[in-house]
Formats: C-alpha cells, sequence, structure tokens
C-alpha cells in the first residue's frame, strides 16, 4: 500500500527539487501529485508514467512548471488531448515526452505540436496511441520542419514520406509493437 506521507514531504521540504520519478505507483492520484507540481517549481524532469495522474496534474504542470519543464513522461496515464495540446503550447522548453498508452490522445493533440514553440524538442514516443489520422501526422511532421527532433515512435497509417519535416538522421518507428522496437 503507497504511503503518500513522503510525497507531502517532497512538497514541503524539497521545492528546490529538480526531478521526481514516481513510474508505476499505480495508486498515485492527482491528490498525492498536486502537491509535488505546485510547490516544486524547479522540476524540470518529472516521470508519472503509470500513475492515475490526469487533467488536473496536466493542468498544475502548466500552471506551475512550464518555464522550467525538460522532460516529461505521462505514458499510462488517463490525460486529455486537449490537456496535452495546452501543455506542448505552454511548456515550451520540453525535449523530451513520453506518452505511451495514453489513449485518449487524438488529432488535436497532434495538431498542436508547433515547432516554432517546441524549439528544442527532441524525443516524442506514442507507443500504442492509435487514434491520429493520416493527415493530421502529414500537416504535422510533413507541412512542418523540426530540426531538432531525433526520435519519434508513432502508430499512424502513413509512409515515411508523411514525415519529411523530420531531419534525415532522426530514428522513426512507425507502428512499433513493443519497447524493444
Amino acid at each position: 500500500m503507497w504511503d503518500p506521507q513522503p510525497l507531502q514531504l517532497v512538497s514541503e521540504q524539497l521545492n528546490m527539487l529538480s526531478s521526481l520519478d514516481v513510474t508505476n505507483r499505480v495508486e498515485l492520484t492527482d491528490v498525492d501529485l498536486l502537491p509535488v507540481v505546485e510547490n516544486c517549481h524547479r522540476l524540470r524532469e518529472l516521470k508519472i508514467r503509470a500513475t492515475n495522474a490526469t487533467d488536473s496534474t496536466i493542468q498544475a504542470i502548466v500552471n506551475n512548471l512550464a518555464h522550467s519543464l525538460v522532460s516529461l513522461n505521462v505514458g499510462g496515464c488517463p490525460v486529455s488531448s486537449a490537456a496535452m495540446a495546452e501543455l506542448v503550447s505552454k511548456c515550451t522548453k520540453l525535449r523530451v515526452l513520453h506518452m505511451w498508452s495514453c489513449l485518449r490522445l487524438d488529432d488535436t493533440f497532434l495538431l498542436a505540436l508547433n515547432p516554432h514553440l517546441l524549439t528544442s524538442f527532441q524525443v516524442l514516443d506514442m507507443m500504442d496511441v492509435q487514434k491520429f489520422s493520416s493527415d493530421a501526422v502529414r500537416r504535422t511532421f510533413g507541412q512542418q520542419v523540426w530540426p531538432y527532433l531525433r526520435y519519434l515512435r508513432i502508430r499512424a497509417k502513413c509512409t515515411r514520406e508523411d514525415f519529411s519535416g523530420i531531419p534525415e538522421f532522426a530514428t522513426l518507428k512507425l507502428n512499433s509493437n513493443t519497447i524493444l522496437d
């Protein structure tokens, strides 16, 4: 059983914290995560994969960490496309974003990605997200130039030509099924 006291102590005593990894703590909810996000304004890296963080936590990240966050892992969290779209439009220092199995993501999120805002964006991992249309993929990665993107994993019915906006040296994992792909 999860004891929420350590996260409460983190939020109260470690406000200079720069990295937090609570991966696979499925019992964690917004109630546990919000105090940390709201009080630790120097967080640069946050791994909340496989927790029960929702749009409330994403909104707190937007409100409190937009100027510091460079890496976020929300894989498996029940976050919406709208919340993640706002996050990528406000957290412009993001370099790394992992969203494995975020099953509520759709074209709304994909079309919010903007290389003019995310000027240092390097890694986008969306394994097992299946609601992206080929048109949205083409508009996002074929009609926009992503000069610093070096890794993209996405599930979509597309060809390599639909990703002409990412550098030739970038790793493109199209329709991969496992983390080993």
